[in-house]
């Protein structure tokens, strides 16, 4: 089952504004998606005023422009710019539809991101599901070379901060074929869940399927 849901809202006072939403799921949906559950977040401000929210390194162009072209394409929503942070990208808008599509469909929580979970329509298809880790790993995901004497070899890293979430990812990425574990990491005032891979043939692995490039880029 590819449909979504559109909300229904009570109106008790000003009639909300109706935007554009996708009837079905598409892979540049899902990208969205995982992008979401890494760098963005709803937020329910007083007199229930709703807001979607992004921060964003600022040498991250690339990102920057496919989440403004995905809300453009998909919402025809412009996000704007909000706020000053050093080398950050801060992007919102205000759409009390859009926040309950995003929590109604995808089980996006409405407020602090505490429990998280791979939303089941993306979980069923593999092709969403590549795209949801591809949105995921731009945002909370990093590759680097560890060295061990003579040898040095890539790793692939998600980090979260839920632990059912970590699981998740961890347990859809082995069906896909992956040989992830998970290393819980933890400090003073930090906890949180390493998904990694690996290898150079999971990065290889990795590439071609999840990022869609050749094998060997990056190495």
């Amino acid at each position: 089952m590819n449909e979504l849901i559109k909300p229904k809202i009570k109106v008790y006072t000003t009639p909300y504004k109706e935007i554009k939403l996708p009837l079905t799921m598409s892979v540049e949906l899902a990208e969205l998606i995982g992008i979401h559950f890494g760098d963005g977040g709803i937020h329910i401000r007083k007199r229930k005023s709703y807001m979607t929210t992004y921060c964003f390194n600022s040498k991250e162009h690339d990102l920057i422009s496919d989440t403004r072209l995905w809300y453009k394409t998909l919402f025809e929503i412009e996000l704007k710019n909000y706020g000053k942070k050093i080398n950050a990208v801060q992007l919102y808008c205000c759409s009390k539809m859009l926040c309950l599509f995003l929590h109604e469909n995808f089980g996006i929580p409405l407020g602090k991101k505490d429990d998280l979970h791979i939303p089941i329509i993306i979980q069923n298809n593999d092709i969403y599901l590549g795209a949801f880790m591809r949105g995921l790993f731009r945002t909370d995901g990093c590759y680097f070379i560890k060295k061990t004497g003579k040898y040095q070899y890539p790793i692939i890293k998600i980090t979260t901060k839920c632990k059912d979430f970590s699981e998740e990812i961890k347990n859809s990425l082995i069906i896909m074929g992956f040989r992830a574990k998970i290393n819980k990491k933890w400090g003073r005032n930090y906890y949180g869940y390493d998904v990694v891979l690996h290898g150079k043939k999971q990065y290889e692995k990795w590439n071609k399927e999840i990022l869609k490039e050749g094998g060997n880029a990056g190495i």
